[in-house]
């Protein structure tokens, strides 16, 4: 099981890796979740302008401070809300902006006016031990909330692994639940 664990960290990993090498596009974001016995990993990628509405450099008070509770709120997990019988505990968790290449053309025309085109995009990484971890294989057991939370955000397009299967499931804010 232990090699099924490292493989699936990979999945997760990679997906957020190539996920930053396709279009950008605004109001929408990838999560890869793995499920291996006990350890929930998920990794979360989308557009900047998705959790704070701009993807420039924050240069006011109010930018930086809508910034910063953006990230704050994405670490916590606050957004992902897990069975409480499943007995999950987070422990590992980041979010951060990062800066792409103004690589996609169309992107780059929507804000040809703009000081600077480039892509700033926002990844999270959790990591959750769960003590009856078969209680997030439910139909419908996990909840995201990043919906309520970032009125930007349209679709999530989620990948799931567990030892077992595989998912694939695009998430709205009328279809926001899922189990793996």
């Amino acid at each position: 099981m232990r090699q099924l664990l490292a493989w699936a960290s990979l999945v997760v990993a990679g997906s957020t890796i190539a996920q930053g090498q396709t279009a950008h596009v605004h109001g929408a974001a990838q999560m890869s979740v793995a499920l291996i016995d006990s350890a929930l990993e998920i990794a979360l990628y989308a557009p900047a302008e998705s959790f704070w509405g701009f993807e420039y450099a924050a240069k006011s008070t109010e930018e930086i401070a809508a910034e910063q509770k953006a990230l704050a709120t994405l670490k916590s997990g606050s957004w992902l809300v897990l069975p409480s019988s499943a007995g999950c505990t987070l422990v590992t968790n980041s979010a951060a902006r990062s800066d792409g290449g103004a690589d996609d053309a169309e992107h780059s025309r929507e804000h040809a006016g703009e000081a600077s085109s480039a892509h700033t995009n926002v990844e999270v990484n959790l990591q959750f031990t769960c003590t009856q971890a078969d209680d997030l294989t439910q139909l419908n057991a996990i909840e995201l909330r990043l919906f309520a939370t970032f009125a930007s955000l349209d679709t999530v397009d989620l990948q799931g692994i567990t030892d077992t299967k595989q998912l694939a499931k695009r998430l709205t804010n009328q279809d926001f639940k899922f189990g793996l």
